[in-house]
């Protein structure tokens, strides 16, 4: 299949699944505590449950152009199920000195997101929140922008994201409404921009147009914040090369999936995936030919 198609069934995908938990048969089980706390250096952070997607292995997902029994097999060589795909939708929250950042805000109240919910078992509300910084524009990552009546759930935040994505969230009629609502609180930035003295852009190329990463760092403790790099925490890190069909351009996300994950080994990087099983937290440690997720604590 051409990589042009791989895409467009991922963008059919999406629309149809990411956007509406309810089409799927399962979501992951929720968490007992959807605000897990911590701390990046002298920050106080939290990773923020905003629900899931369990997708079946059947190589149109992850994978596409290697097959789903290839996918079988590294899922089965890590001990994990080989007849699906679990994605999780991870929110992280970070205080820094004067602001409340918040990084995505996963997939919004019309599609069953929970991150108001999370939010106010974290003890924060929605007026609070003075900076949103958004890795890229597909619907479980701004859904949550809005509220279900359609206005702006953070009216007091600024909203970061590269120009290159806020274009391309212009030139999509689906994204009309939503555009129109936030335009006024949105700050373009260019890739690898540092936003805050604490928060940096990370340019990756090939998932989007305009992509981005970002490095939270206080003192010598620093978490990277991946957005959709890499999708699952034992197919996407062990087989950097396995294709995504969400990714615009295959090839290229596929070297920026293994040049960021080698950046994680080398700078030896606490990393926060917003897909990865909740909380998200982990480190990642160099495997044969790829990679292994070491979920934080472990």
């Amino acid at each position: 299949m051409a990589r042009a198609s791989w895409f467009l069934a991922g963008v059919a995908v999406l629309g149809a699944s990411l956007a509406s938990c309810g089409a799927l048969a399962q979501t992951p089980p929720a968490p007992a505590d959807p605000a897990h706390e911590f701390r990046i250096g002298r920050l106080e952070a939290v990773s923020l449950w905003d629900g899931g997607f369990i997708f079946p292995n059947n190589g149109r997902i992850i994978g596409v152009d290697e097959g789903a029994e290839k996918v079988r097999a590294v899922l089965e060589a890590a001990g994990a199920p080989g007849d699906k795909l679990e994605l999780h939708i991870n929110v992280l929250l970070v205080k820094t000195p004067g602001r409340v950042w918040l990084f995505d805000t996963g997939n919004g109240p019309k599609s069953a997101g929970k991150l108001m919910s999370s939010l106010q078992a974290a003890g924060v509300a929605p007026a609070e929140v003075t900076d949103i910084a958004i890795s890229h524009s597909h619907g479980d990552h701004v859904n949550g922008l809005l509220d279900a009546s359609g206005a702006p759930a953070f009216p007091k935040a600024r909203v970061h994201l590269t120009a290159a994505e806020w274009s391309h969230m212009q030139a999509q009629a689906s994204l009309a409404a939503m555009v129109k609502a936030v335009a006024p609180q949105v700050s373009p930035f260019q890739p690898g921009a540092r936003l805050a003295p604490e928060v940096q852009a990370v340019e990756v190329r090939g998932h989007t147009p305009g992509h981005s990463a970002f490095l939270v760092g206080s003192g010598q403790a620093r978490v990277l914040i991946i957005g959709d790099t890499a999708h699952h925490h034992i197919v996407s890190v062990r087989q950097p090369e396995f294709t995504i069909a969400f990714d615009a351009d295959a090839p290229t996300a596929e070297a920026s999936r293994r040049a960021l994950l080698r950046r994680a080994v080398d700078e030896k990087l606490t990393v926060f995936a917003p897909h990865f099983p909740y909380p998200g937290l982990g480190t990642v440690r160099a495997e044969g030919d790829g990679f292994a997720w070491l979920p934080r604590g472990k």
